[in-house]
């Protein structure tokens, strides 16, 4: 299993000094955000997104005796202490092995993607934001249609205060990709956390993504508290209910943020913000 380093970063240039998280203001749990100052380490089985953080190494590149022995070697030294107990010879696994792995690769790849997918759900930790606010089909899908809320952080401190992260802009691929057993550690690490397919584009998504390796994230543990330091301001959308706007505001108030309440241009399908209260 994949450890981190903390806070790996691979596109430098392209880390905004302001990210988004779209909230259902319906929702209870998306409450706690302004009420608690918590925010949940999403595991991927919660996402819309069938494939988001479910693309495994493809056995596929393994196309050469080569390759097949290294990486099979690779594999008994990670297994080596289970292997001795059992007291099979060594050098006879691995023969017996390249002759069934060659013969029924398939079936090894779809049991990789099955202890993946479970890996994943049980030491992976995601909090997806965006690097925009102004986008209609964000406060569609993620504000409940325009009645839901968006709370701006200051990126910095938010990494600051979450655990070792893979960090960085989630990439859109049109073909889904095929990922060499063999390649960089860390290369490999960001292209399973970071890659989407690309009629995802729309949500330009900014994503903190944790390994808690060998530890289980439990729901309570998926749970982080954060400082005021780390929100720099909340948005309402166009249809925000207008009675639970002095509790909103009183929520801003007390993470001492500005508020402001999306509103539409009247020359072009663009969103626009308006200040309606002072932090």
């Amino acid at each position: 299993m994949e450890i981190l380093t903390p806070h790996t970063t691979l596109n430098k240039s392209d880390h905004p000094r302001v990210i988004f998280k779209f909230r259902d203001w319906k929702n209870k749990h998306h409450k706690l955000i302004l009420t608690r100052k918590e925010i949940y380490l999403t595991p991927p089985k919660e996402f819309n997104d069938p494939f988001d953080c479910r693309i495994p190494e493809s056995f596929e590149l393994l196309n050469t005796d080569e390759k097949i022995d290294k990486f099979l070697r690779e594999l008994t030294v990670r297994n080596f202490d289970t292997l001795k107990k059992t007291g099979r010879d060594i050098n006879t696994f691995i023969t017996l092995t390249k002759n069934d792995f060659k013969n029924n690769t398939e079936i090894y790849q779809d049991e990789l993607i099955k202890k993946h997918l479970k890996n994943g759900d049980l030491y992976f930790g995601i909090f997806s934001t965006s690097k925009i606010w102004n986008n209609i089909q964000m406060w569609a899908h993620y504000s409940s249609n325009h009645t839901g809320f968006c709370v701006g952080f200051n990126r910095e401190i938010l990494m600051n205060n979450l655990p070792p992260c893979n960090v960085g802009s989630v990439h859109y691929l049109k073909k889904y990709p095929l990922i060499d057993p063999f390649d960089d550690f860390v290369q490999k690490s960001f292209l399973k956390s970071h890659t989407k397919e690309l009629h995802w584009k729309y949500e330009k998504e900014y994503r903190f993504y944790t390994n808690a390796y060998p530890n289980i994230l439990n729901r309570d543990k998926r749970k982080i508290i954060l400082p005021k330091e780390c929100f720099n301001c909340v948005m309402i959308g166009l249809n925000f209910p207008q009675n639970q706007e002095a509790i909103i505001k009183r929520l801003t108030e007390n993470l001492e943020v500005p508020l402001y309440r999306i509103i539409k241009d009247k020359k072009s399908f663009n969103l626009k913000r308006i200040k309606i209260n002072l932090p």
